[in-house]
């Protein structure tokens, strides 16, 4: 039996173990190595005793075991005697418990709710909690900028170990490491980046807007279904390939594995508990084959470069023509892992949240749609997020749900420098961990005003509402702040512009928003409950499109637009010259040449199928025969072509009846070769299918309601091969100078020659503002791609420096079999 001399020796040394050793530095990374060395010391022991001592194997065994009791009672009770007397944290109040350990508070989060429990916290204790032995929560107004804020000499915490050795941007906690990588991972989200994925983009957003069309004001749960929009457009960028969730409309498993190996985090377990779990056969499996299915997507996608970059091409970027090292792909596969969590959910909880509240705040909703409703001129109903950016009510709704439902809730832990840090008069021993949790800084009393109302106001015209500006950091601040916040910020505005204006939003019936919220969890990203909504599509009546600059209903387009035509068709050719000192005619004639009607190398299949000859043409917005007379005069003259026929359509019978008029003196008049129509470009059932060579539209389609239709139009009676040409005013680039002069001429002396000739100012003053709101070159010759064409070249010429533009597509040919 052991002496009491060795049972004291063994007290004293399981005491110096804790002072000497574990109350000094990191010992989370490697939790096995010390169980692994204590059981070798007890098996030297058992050893020692039995084989060498020849003592008894019962003896032995008591013997070992009253020391390693000795030897753990002398480290425990050190342990607890230091942090419950002598820890630096002392001085700071919290639950009893957590003084013993974070486990104390882990056992309490069994609900997964400890952001709200936080809350409750802070109201108790005030703005600075001990919750674990080495854990202190702050919401002190100025805790954001000492703790994350530029400067600062806190670093990340144990916490980011928890993945190790598989790292990533968010894991390193060297300094110098992470800045080396975030300077690569930069590229990745300049301007010039955020343009290409604004496009990879648009096309699920089209997909989500179906979605909630197709469901005709019935119930949809939107956490599920931004959920899968999210993802989908996480996956295209990281990836290459989205998970299909849209299509699908099921949760893929990498993502089910992604968000139940998050699950843990809700406990906020200490970091070597986390590390040892990994150990247990069959604990993390789910964890390590979401990380397999991240490094086998990114092998795949390394394989294959697509044609717009994603932004795994900057991170490949500088491995090219290098050998790809275990380590190189380790970074890779943690990078990816970043990208889904950080990239997915977040976008998910936050359009969940402003949704949630806008349907909270109907006056909110309505207040936003009058304010974005008059950039959205984009016939398919979508709009680029430089258009919007500026709109201070759209950033102010957003930051808003942000405050009230930060995606990242709770701890986002930092160490503290030796030295400690001063926030105002407090001081924060050095060497603990600190955390700010978002949740309960958005609704401190001591950092706004009315923290628990949604007021938008408060980020724009109401900024008294906001005590402390610089405790709003939902993408955090400093050198680790969200390197994705200009990615998120433009696809929650966009989608969120896009979805109030093509919608009518409100809560479904049965629905008051309750589990949202109520039923929210935190497995450190905030999961929020179900939320039901009705989306019924906005009627045209609803609708709001642009006139010039102003804001009008849908509706109403058409026949304002008509009147303008109506009241300037005697005298537009006269005008047209004033205005332009004769250079649209060169214009014009430049047009025709560019299209060579009549030549017989003609790209469309000509008239095989009807049995005519020479091409047909159908000239959209002709009224005044302008373009047709060339048309037929060039095929005529040039190619010796005399049966090429071109039909005029117009929407305005005044204008068609002024290109008749002027039919008289030219040779086409009462021949097959030339005829009228009254139509609306969006809409023209009377023009079969694939029966037309030569699609003209000039200075005419920025003046169509629906511009993407007149589009999908074009496509469809167009036969395959057959062309589709536009010449319209468009955005003077690349000479400031210029443009500068050419505005004021335009906004000043075209309305007062309009007044003068024609006796009409406001008609020309429209024109030019029409001209003002039409697409830049690049926007329009994306929307002829997304109604099918083929894109030539780089899509346009610029005529006179772009004051106005020549667009042409190609309907694509039938693929061979």
């Amino acid at each position: 039996m052991s002496s009491t001399g060795e049972l004291l020796a063994a007290f004293t040394l399981g005491t110096a173990v804790h002072i000497l050793f574990f109350n000094r530095g990191e010992h989370h990374l490697h939790p096995q190595r010390y169980l692994n060395a204590f059981g070798a010391a007890v098996v030297a022991t058992v050893a020692l005793l039995h084989f060498r001592h020849h003592l008894p194997l019962f003896e032995v065994l008591r013997t070992t075991t009253t020391l390693s009791c000795s030897f753990l009672a002398g480290l425990y009770s050190s342990l607890l005697f230091y942090r419950q007397f002598l820890h630096p944290l002392n001085k700071f109040p919290g639950p009893f418990g957590t003084r013993i350990s974070a486990l104390f508070l882990s056992v309490k989060f069994a609900k997964a709710d400890s952001s709200r429990q936080y809350l409750q916290l802070h109201k108790k204790y005030g703005d600075f909690v001990r919750t674990g032995s080495s854990d202190l929560s702050i919401i002190h107004p100025k805790g954001i900028q000492a703790v994350y804020g530029p400067g600062t000499p806190c670093t990340k915490g144990d916490a980011y170990d928890v993945t190790h050795p598989v790292v990533s941007l968010h894991s390193f906690r060297d300094r110098q490491l992470h800045d080396n990588r975030r300077r690569i991972w930069s590229a990745a989200f300049g301007d010039t980046a955020l343009r290409g994925y604004e496009k990879r983009i648009r096309k699920y957003r089209d997909m989500l807007m179906a979605t909630f069309a197709a469901s005709e004001g019935k119930p949809v749960n939107v956490v599920q279904w931004f959920n899968n929009y999210s993802f989908d457009v996480v996956g295209d960028l990281a990836f290459g390939q989205s998970f299909d969730m849209l299509k699908k409309d099921e949760l893929h498993w990498s993502v089910r594995l992604l968000a139940e190996g998050f699950e843990p985090l809700s406990y906020a377990l200490p970091t070597w508990m986390f590390r040892l779990a990994q150990l247990i056969p069959g604990a993390t499996k789910d964890w390590f084959s979401f990380l397999d299915f991240c490094r086998e997507r990114i092998i795949t996608r390394m394989k294959n470069t697509p044609d717009i970059p994603d932004i795994t091409s900057t991170l490949l970027a500088p491995l090219e023509g290098k050998n790809v090292s275990k380590e190189d792909l380790n970074l890779l596969v943690g990078d990816s892992q970043l990208m889904m969590a950080a990239g997915g959910d977040t976008t998910a909880t936050t359009l969940s949240s402003i949704i949630y509240e806008l349907c909270q705040h109907p006056d909110q909703l309505d207040e936003l749609r009058k304010e974005v409703a008059p950039y959205m001129t984009d016939p398919s109903g979508d709009v680029l997020n430089e258009k919007i950016a500026h709109i201070d009510r759209l950033n102010g709704v957003i930051y808003e749900a942000l405050r009230l439902h930060p995606p990242v809730p709770g701890i986002i832990q930092r160490k503290t420098p030796p030295e400690g840090i001063w926030i105002d008069d407090v001081h924060v021993p050095g060497n603990v961990f600190v955390f700010c949790p978002q949740y309960a800084i958005g609704r401190s009393e001591a950092i706004y005003e009315k923290p628990e109302e949604f007021i938008p106001e408060r980020w724009f015209s109401r900024p008294e509402l906001v005590k402390e500006k610089s405790a709003f950091a939902p993408f955090l601040v400093g050198t680790y702040g969200c390197i994705g916040r200009p990615l998120a910020m433009m696809n929650l505005r966009s989608t969120l512009a896009r979805l109030i204006t093509t919608f009518d939003i409100k809560f479904a019936e049965g629905e008051d928003g309750s589990t949202f919220d109520g039923k929210s969890t935190n497995h450190f990203l905030w999961v929020p409950g179900d939320l039901f909504i009705s989306f019924t599509k906005r009627d045209a009546e609803s609708r709001m499109t642009h006139f010039g600059f102003e804001n009008i209903p849908e509706a109403e387009k058409e026949s304002r637009v008509g009147a303008v035509f109506s009241s300037v068709a005697s005298s537009y050719d006269t005008m047209n010259d004033l205005m332009s000192l004769g250079i649209h005619r060169l214009w014009k004639d430049h047009f025709v040449r560019s299209l060579n009607p009549g030549s017989p190398t003609v790209t469309s299949t000509q008239s095989e199928n009807d049995g005519q000859q020479g091409w047909n043409i159908l000239d959209i917005a002709g009224g005044s025969g302008d373009i047709a007379f060339r048309m037929l005069d060039h095929a005529t003259n040039i190619n010796n072509d005399r049966d090429t026929r071109v039909t005029v359509s117009d929407i305005n019978p005044d204008m068609l009846a002024e290109g008749r008029k002027r039919s008289l003196d030219t040779p086409y008049y009462n021949t097959k070769r030339l005829s009228f129509m009254v139509a609306n470009a969006e809409n023209m059932p009377q023009i079969p299918s694939n029966s037309v060579d030569l699609y003209t539209v000039s200075f005419g389609i920025r003046n169509f309601t629906d511009k993407q239709a007149a589009l999908n139009e074009a496509f469809r009676v167009l036969k395959p091969g057959g062309v589709f040409a536009c010449m319209e005013f468009s955005k003077v680039q690349d000479f400031s100078l210029f443009n500068e002069v050419y505005k004021r001429w335009s906004f000043s002396a075209i309305p007062l020659i309009g007044q003068l000739v024609a006796g009409d100012r406001a008609s020309y003053q429209y024109l030019v503002e029409s001209i003002e709101k039409f697409p830049s070159q690049e926007e329009f010759r994306d929307m002829i791609a997304k109604a099918g064409f083929v894109i030539p070249g780089r899509g346009y010429e610029n005529l006179s420096f772009g004051i106005a533009a020549i667009h042409k597509g190609v309907k694509p040919l039938p693929k061979s079999v």
